[in-house]
């Protein structure tokens, strides 16, 4: 009886020995799969912070473009007006009305390409507001 006893608490320590072992390594698979979860989480978020600084350099990139092209065809189209008034003003009928025209170009001119630069900006940086971290920002 005493053989039997000891054969049985033998065999129920092997078992819980067994399933300690069992509970330790699942854990330990499951702390390197966390692992490799959380590795793989960080570098996408690291991917997506690059690919966001990106997009930011382009959109201040393309920003600056388009205010560099409007300022630059502002000045083509102020020089081809000029002559065109230069012309006009040498006509002394039409000298004085030419000016009072020229001024209202120039005023107007001056506006409508500073109003793109503005929305250009303005769309520059509402692009900005598009990330990951704020899109629900309206």
């Amino acid at each position: 009886m005493d053989a039997v006893i000891f054969a049985f608490g033998t065999l129920c320590l092997l078992s819980a020995g067994w399933m300690l072992w069992r509970v330790w390594h699942s854990s330990n698979t499951l702390d390197q799969s966390l692992t490799q979860i959380e590795l793989a989480h960080r570098q996408r978020v690291e991917e997506l912070q690059v690919s966001l600084k990106r997009k930011e350099l382009d959109i201040k990139g393309l920003t600056e473009a388009v205010d560099l092209s409007a300022s630059s065809i502002e000045k083509i189209h102020r020089s081809i007006a000029d002559t065109s008034f230069d012309l006009i003003e040498t006509v002394k009928p039409v000298e004085k009305p030419a000016q009072v025209i020229r001024k209202a170009h120039n005023m107007t001119t001056k506006e409508v390409y500073g109003s793109i630069r503005r929305i250009n900006r303005l769309v520059g940086d509402l692009s900005k507001l598009r990330t990951p971290d704020n899109k629900k920002k309206p």
